[in-house]
This record gives C-alpha cells, sequence and structure tokens, in this order.
C-alpha cells in the first residue's frame, strides 16, 4: 500500500532545535556506517552514525562527502539533499552548525534509488568511502546498486539525536473513507483521516508503521508524514492508500481495520469499517 498526503487545515511552527556548539568546539571525528532499510521497490535509506567519544562537546555541519571509485558495476549520481526530512522535529531541514555533548551521536540518512530489473538479475554491490565535512573522519560502505544502469544517490545532513522525553501515546482520531464496494483481483483506494484531539499542537517525531487487516491478513507500511508539518488542535490530515484485493477472496462483506503504531510500539489508533467484496 502506497499512502499519499493531503495538505493538512492548519499548521503551526514548533520550537527551533539546534545544539550549541561552542566557537572552539573541534570538529566530531567518529563516522560509522549505521545500516540499512528497504523503503519501497526502487528505494533503499542508508544511514552513518556520529559518535562523540570524546570528554567535551564537538561540532558537526553540512553534508558527509561520499567518494565513488572507478569502475563501479554501474554510474552512481551523488547528490546533495536541498531539504531533508529526516531531520529531528525543529532541526532546520537546510542543516544547521550543531554541538554534540559526550556519548551522544548523530546521524545522516542516504537514500538510494535504482530501478533494476530484478527480474533479469541486474542487481549489483558498489563500495563507498564517506568524509565529514569537517577533519579527516572516514568510512566504507557497500549499496545495493543497477549493474550497467546506476543509481542515485541523495545524501542529507548531519542531524542531531532527538530530544529525549517520555514516550507517549498519539493524540490522534482516525477514521475511515471506503468505497461502497470493491472488486477481487483489482487495486482498491480508500482514505484515512488523522485529527488532533489533544489541546496542544501535534507533530510526529518520526513517519511511524500503519497496518491494515482485511480477512486477518495484515498489510504493513510507513506513512508518509513528513509533509503534514504540526496539527493545531482539531485540526486533521487525510491520507490516501491502496490496497489488492485478492482475487481468492470470496464475494461478501468485510472489516477493514487500521491501526497506527504509537510511540509506544503499540497499535493504539484504530478504525474499522466495513467493505463490501464482489466479484
Amino acid at each position: 500500500m502506497i499512502p499519499w498526503l493531503a495538505r493538512p487545515a492548519t499548521t503551526v511552527p514548533i520550537p527551533r532545535y539546534v545544539p550549541a556548539a561552542p566557537p572552539d568546539a573541534p570538529p566530531c571525528d567518529d563516522l560509522r556506517y549505521a545500516g540499512t532499510q528497504g523503503v519501497n521497490s526502487v528505494t533503499d535509506e542508508y544511514g552513518l552514525a556520529v559518535r562523540n567519544g570524546r570528554s567535551q562537546t564537538c561540532a558537526l555541519e553540512g553534508h558527509p562527502a561520499v567518494v565513488v571509485p572507478p569502475g563501479g558495476p554501474g554510474p552512481l549520481s551523488v547528490i546533495a539533499t536541498e531539504r531533508d526530512a529526516t531531520v529531528p522535529p525543529g532541526f532546520p531541514a537546510q542543516g544547521a552548525r550543531f554541538g554534540l555533548r559526550p556519548g551522544q551521536e548523530a546521524h545522516v540518512t542516504l537514500l538510494v534509488v535504482r530501478p533494476c530489473d530484478h527480474g533479469r538479475g541486474s542487481d549489483a554491490r558498489q563500495r563507498l568511502r564517506a568524509f565529514l565535512p569537517m577533519g579527516d573522519a572516514q568510512t566504507s560502505f557497500t549499496i545495493l546498486t543497477c549493474r550497467g544502469q546506476g543509481a542515485v544517490m541523495s545524501v542529507g545532513v548531519l542531524a542531531p539525536p532527538e530530544q529525549r522525553r517520555k514516550l507517549r501515546t498519539w493524540p490522534l482520531r482516525t477514521s475511515l473513507s471506503l468505497p461502497h464496494a470493491v472488486t477481487a483481483g483489482t487495486t482498491s483506494s480508500y482514505r484515512v483521516r488523522l485529527t488532533n484531539v489533544s489541546q496542544r499542537p501535534f507533530r510526529f517525531p518520526y513517519c511511524p508503521t500503519f497496518a491494515a487487516r482485511l480477512n486477518g491478513r495484515d498489510r504493513f507500511g510507513r506513512l508518509n508524514c513528513e509533509p503534514m508539518g504540526t496539527l493545531a488542535p482539531g485540526a486533521h490530515a487525510t491520507f490516501a492508500m491502496r490496497r489488492l484485493i485478492s482475487a481468492k477472496l470470496p464475494s461478501g462483506q468485510y472489516e477493514l481495520r487500521w491501526s497506527l503504531m504509537d510511540e509506544t510500539l503499540k497499535f493504539d489508533v484504530v478504525a474499522r469499517g466495513s467493505l463490501s467484496v464482489r466479484h
């Protein structure tokens, strides 16, 4: 299922969040690979981390440099993300100089778009090297690319860790707008509305996982929440969803259960609706 976001009715700015760096703070110098995950069928997300193992605050700013060695399996275009949607709430999307306190870890996101022909075995691996923009810290890591066709990598900004706070349930109410009937073997579209029921502005600190259950089968996805911004009290945002209705599903009336995983890692934001399936 692929979510799209309709423009919310109102937004409220959130406080700026840039940890201070003393003028004489040395550059951070411990860069390492932090893992990968798939975002969708053509995009992979890679992470780099910077840890401050010193006894004083170090400084970070900007994008890491990624060096592509010659002779790879395909061309790789590397571009800097202009407005990084993966940074913590309140941190400038274009990046900023900030301080990393002892024991803390900063992160940066690298997105690789690789439209490979998987059926023809065009997947390939490519070794890269990354450097911090200040100092001499560097690390090597491997990405998946497309043999011959190559890929495009967007490099995000270095960003501080999110502010620590107590985990909470999302202050949201959800409702579904379902079609009157759907045909088995086709893709159905429906909408999910999330409403802020609290007395304070709300913004997702990260884009959470959602689950949609039909006839006992769950489909999971990541909510496309970046464009939503901040919801004022009582405001709502509407997300469009798609789901393939199995051709083997008999005609009849079914319940669609849509739920959102909150910060406590529970699917507590739940909505249910009736869906008529026909052949």
